[in-house]
């Protein structure tokens, strides 16, 4: 990704916010969990802190962005995945089906 950072005197910072896996209330994972029995486990076991995210957790990240404590934080990608693309563990397109 890239950004074009332009001098201005209107401070407008830009940030990407990039989730790992989110489950929430959405029944596609639910499906999914029925496809593929154990499959929610196999993604918490993955991660580096053992679990997969919640939308809070993505919340949280877009918040703190927002406050005035990240107002010299601008041009960055935000990873908010448990470190998995840290540990360069990124699976692949339709990766849950390899579990």
């Amino acid at each position: 990704m890239s950004v074009r950072l332009l001098s201005t005197t209107d401070q407008v910072r830009f940030n990407a916010v990039c989730p790992g896996s989110v489950i929430g209330d959405s029944d596609i994972w639910q499906e999914r969990e029925e496809e593929h029995p154990g499959m929610l486990q196999d993604i918490e076991d993955i991660y580096p802190l053992g679990r997969y995210g919640q939308p809070e957790d993505i919340a949280e990240a877009i918040w703190v962005l927002t406050t005035e404590r990240a107002s010299w934080i601008t041009g960055v990608v935000f990873p908010v995945d448990s470190g998995l693309s840290a540990a360069g563990n990124m699976p692949g397109d339709r990766w849950w089906e390899q579990l």
